[in-house]
């Protein structure tokens, strides 16, 4: 029996859902980023995300992976769909660049 083994990954979901406050339409967004490295870059990363959907959102709370943010028009919920996998995409961001250390560019390459 042979295993299949998944290719691991070096990013991470965020899950953006905005919810209309006149209508309370939803609509739900997902994003693959760049793990974060520390509360503060987790918080970072969701404003990011979030600005690209409603840019003048204000952020209300963050906490536990997520945070919510309001603007006239929307509520928004923004959090990383398993926060387990943050710490497993770090090891394997450092794990590849260790790795790339060990077979470094051609010189042609490099110019390119």
């Amino acid at each position: 029996m042979s295993r299949v083994t998944a290719k691991p990954k070096t990013s991470v979901r965020v899950i953006v859902k905005l919810r209309d406050l006149d209508t309370d339409a939803r609509t739900i967004f997902e994003h693959e980023v760049a793990p974060p490295s520390s509360g503060g870059e987790e918080r970072a990363r969701l404003m990011e995300v979030v600005a690209e959907h409603k840019p003048d959102a204000e952020i209300r709370s963050f906490a536990n992976h997520a945070a919510s943010f309001v603007d006239s028009e929307h509520l928004v919920v923004a959090y990383f769909e398993d926060p387990g996998q943050i710490r497993e995409a770090l090891r394997e961001r450092a794990r590849q660049h260790e790795q790339g250390e060990l077979f470094p560019a051609a010189q042609e390459e490099k110019a390119a």
